[in-house]
């Protein structure tokens, strides 16, 4: 299974997930699924407050859209598409990533799963996993994953937004500190170095004059 994540919730997690349904996928379709390294799967964001896809009838390749992981998930208001962005508050609604929303994103995984292995939509109700409610027409097979999504995707798979480790701001006087203290004893080293140089030279000059005031007395 290979996943194109672009968004920025945690890889790990994904493939948690995906995994997951995959093998269950396979243990009740049987060897009819594909291996799972045969997988494609893009991850994208979504700029609503729903988690959504598309994949290809027959094929190994899906794309979920996730919500952004900032907190802010961003809902349509009265049917109408989010027109400008940032939104305005009055199109925002708040929702913390939990277990519902991991169950969200299986549901949606499976419904994408459907389409690969060749369902299209039927007249069966999807479900809205924040409220439990139908909303909308259109499944796949992901009604039969329902009671295993609720029994399986718990706290466990709760997806976590990947959070970039911020380098440690830099001390410029320390940094400064330590070039000179280097500085100095490269400077010390070359010091002794010619100070001995100049003890030894001043005793063979000692030494050459001697022999010469030396040899002029004869």
């Amino acid at each position: 299974m290979k996943i194109i994540n672009s968004t920025r919730w945690e890889s790990a997690g994904l493939r948690k997930i995906f995994g997951a349904c995959l093998k269950e996928l396979r243990r009740r379709e049987g060897k009819t699924i594909r291996p799972s390294k045969r997988w494609r799967i893009s991850v994208v964001d979504h700029r609503t407050n729903w988690v959504g896809g598309f994949a290809y009838y027959d094929s190994t390749t899906l794309t979920m859209k996730l919500p952004l992981p900032d907190g802010e998930r961003f809902r349509r208001i009265r049917g109408n598409k989010i027109k400008s962005w940032p939104p305005k508050k009055s199109e925002r609604l708040i929702l913390t990533p939990n277990v519902k929303f991991s169950q969200e994103v299986a549901d949606v995984f499976f419904h994408e799963l459907g389409h690969c292995i060749g369902v299209r939509h039927s007249q069966a109700q999807r479900v809205d996993w924040e409220t439990g409610r139908d909303v909308c027409r259109g499944a796949t097979i992901e009604r039969q994953f329902m009671a295993w999504i609720q029994e399986t995707i718990t706290e466990d798979f709760i997806l976590q937004e990947e959070v970039e480790a911020q380098a440690p701001k830099k001390d410029v006087i320390a940094d400064r500190h330590g070039r000179a203290v280097a500085n100095l004893k490269r400077a010390e080293t070359r010091h002794k170095l010619a100070t001995t140089l100049l003890k030894k030279w001043r005793k063979k000059v000692r030494y050459y004059e001697a022999k010469i005031a030396a040899r002029g007395s004869v």
